[in-house]
């Protein structure tokens, strides 16, 4: 391990507290503070995120790889459906690592602006804990938005934790799908 510091690539990286205490709960939203990230969405699980200005263009590979911990989120060459399988709730996690620049040494040809990492906490062994958070708020000219997030640490003996995270979202529209019946 090393530090931010003494790392000689250009990282940016935010602990599960300071994502917290400055309410940051999206990758969206992460972005907007982490220098040279940018994102394009057309809904959820259809994201494409570029670092150093870097975009795919017309290309099938995302140019930032993006990952949960270890494991490559991205979706089949083929998919047309966005460079990244998931938009995660940043409920919960240790920290979220932003490492600009080509990354295809370590983290592949999916890597080339940069790669995103989203570290989840781990399960303890020696401590039962929880938590829980909620929000409320409304759309203009909608409904009212709701979302609410879960935490269970379970220590089961001494060599066997459980750590259980469950999310809701849900977010009101502001247009109105009207359908004649019957149609036309």
């Amino acid at each position: 391990k090393s530090t931010i510091q003494d790392t000689p690539i250009s990282l940016s990286a935010m602990t599960g507290d300071q994502l917290n205490a400055a309410g940051i709960t999206t990758i969206e939203a992460l972005a907007h503070d982490v220098p040279g990230l940018s994102m394009r969405s057309a809904g959820p699980g259809l994201t494409e995120y570029e670092a150093r200005g870097l975009a795919s263009n017309g290309g099938a590979a995302p140019t930032v790889g993006f990952y949960l911990d270890e494991i490559p989120l991205s979706p089949p060459a083929l998919s047309q459906s966005g460079k990244v399988v998931i938009d995660p709730n940043l409920y919960d996690v240790e920290r979220v690592e932003v490492l600009r620049g080509p990354q295809g040494t370590l983290y592949g040809s999916g890597s080339m602006g940069g790669t995103i990492k989203v570290i989840t906490n781990k399960p303890k062994l020696d401590t039962f804990e929880g938590s829980v958070q909620g929000t409320l708020s409304d759309t203009q000219g909608g409904g009212g938005n709701y979302g609410g997030n879960l935490m269970l640490n379970l220590p089961i003996g001494n060599t066997l934790a459980l750590r259980v995270v469950a999310s809701d979202l849900y977010r009101s529209g502001w247009i109105d799908l009207v359908t004649l019946h019957p149609f036309p």
